[in-house]
């Protein structure tokens, strides 16, 4: 729960920054780097307990990463494209911090 609660606070955090830059690719980097980020720390300390090789678990982080980077660049630029329109924009934050929360 704890991680999923993180997750959704970067989110929202970057949503804001959002709204003064308009670079939803930034956005998404940025959101991307930190999941990785953690991921990677979850790997090296061992809280992660699957019985794959270590090559194989840091493909997985980057194939993982790859999506993560997919769906945070659409979900940014959505909320970028209608900022304008307030009911869409709270509805794309709203589902995308769902989709991307549990993912």
């Amino acid at each position: 729960m704890v991680w999923i609660g993180l997750k959704i606070v970067i989110l929202i955090a970057l949503s804001r920054l959002l709204l003064n830059n308009n670079k939803p690719l930034l956005c998404a980097g940025i959101y991307t780097g930190i999941i990785s980020l953690v991921r990677i720390a979850f790997l090296l300390l061992g809280l992660i307990t699957i019985k794959l090789s270590f090559g194989m678990l840091c493909f997985a982080v980057f194939i993982s990463s790859v999506f993560t980077f997919g769906l945070a660049s659409l979900y940014f630029w959505l909320l970028d494209r209608f900022e304008d329109s307030l009911f869409l924009y709270q509805i794309i934050l709203i589902i995308g911090l769902i989709i991307l929360a549990f993912f």
